[in-house]
């Protein structure tokens, strides 16, 4: 630079950085499928939408997907069988337990009476009275029909609970408001169960027991439909024995 002329440098004095680039036009982009041939375009994508979902997805779900659900339902199958089996023994466990082990009964009645009280609620077992031989002093249930159904609300049959006083053997004395027992052995047993009052209305009576033959009674001997009117009971007909008792009382 000299003075006031300013010389400027062009081509390729200029640095590298400085060099200007010719631009150049880009060709006009080329026309997509679906503008040349749209039927063409929509037939693919429908062709490839349906070999994705006739074909692709079903396929896999079948590699994948159903394995695990058909293992998942055999393990449910597995489940509510054992559920299934479960209940089954559940049930007929319950079942075996009411008729032979315990079940609730309900005292209807004052011939046991101050013993047991109307309403009262007994826990009886037929299985006890099978596996033990009854004895004098025992509070059983008994039915005169000897079915092994009674005791339940649909037998119809009628259920008594009562006292055995005399066993096979014994020798009995009764009247409506005394009994009087004498073993085989020859020794009395005086009548001390707990009696309500009580006024004779006959003279005493006399049966020996044979064998099996069971002389019942109820407590309350001036209010008791017991042995003294319908007879000796078989072992067939003493149904089960009490075990406890359960007085419900009302609480005002």
């Amino acid at each position: 630079m000299s003075g006031n002329s300013i010389t400027i440098a062009v081509g390729n004095s200029l640095p590298p950085r400085w060099k200007l680039t010719r631009s150049r036009t880009l060709p006009a982009s080329k026309s997509s499928a679906r503008d040349r041939n749209p039927p063409l375009y929509a037939a693919r994508r429908f062709l490839r939408a349906e070999l994705w979902n006739k074909l692709v997805w079903p396929t896999l779900l079948f590699v994948f997907v159903a394995p695990r659900i058909s293992d998942a339902i055999q393990e449910m199958a597995r489940m509510n069988t054992k559920s299934v089996a479960s209940s089954a023994f559940t049930f007929v466990a319950s079942i075996l337990c009411i008729v032979l082990v315990m079940r609730p009964t309900v005292v209807s009645g004052a011939s046991m009476m101050p013993t047991l009280h109307d309403k009262d609620v007994l826990i009886v077992s037929p299985l006890a009275e099978r596996l033990f031989q009854p004895t004098r002093g025992d509070i059983v249930t008994v039915c005169l029909s000897a079915s092994p159904l009674c005791g339940f609300v649909f037998s119809g049959d009628t259920q008594y609970v009562k006292r055995i006083v005399a066993v096979p053997g014994d020798v009995v004395r009764y009247s409506s408001c005394n009994i009087l027992v004498t073993t085989r052995t020859g020794r009395e047993i005086k009548d001390t169960q707990p009696t309500m009052s009580c006024h004779d209305r006959w003279d005493f009576k006399q049966i020996v027991l044979p064998e099996g033959m069971y002389f019942v009674a109820g407590d309350n001997r001036g209010n008791s439909l017991d042995s003294r009117f319908f007879g000796p009971v078989s072992r067939a007909q003493i149904h089960a024995k009490v075990l406890a008792q359960m007085r419900l009382t009302l609480v005002p």
